[in-house]
């Protein structure tokens, strides 16, 4: 069993942007990433979740305006 994920995402324009995950309880756990993003590159960001506990997370993108989330579940 792996403790790392890998994370992609694009963004369709020169931005800044955020990658964070939050516990089930609304508490920042760990900003993954936290940079620029060029318009039309994939980002590709290797996560190691060896410290966390298993559970529900929520993973939070910005870009600009755009935010999106995600729920990640981690199993040990």
């Amino acid at each position: 069993m792996s403790n790392e994920a890998i994370i992609e995402f694009t963004s369709e324009q020169d931005i800044q942007g955020a990658l964070e995950l939050y516990s089930s309880t609304g508490e920042l756990v760990s900003t993954i990433f936290n940079g620029n993003l060029k318009g039309g590159e994939t980002q590709v960001v290797r996560f190691n979740a060896t410290e966390l506990s298993s559970g529900i997370y929520i993973c939070k993108l910005s870009a600009g305006d755009t935010v999106q989330y995600n729920r990640i579940i981690i199993s040990k």
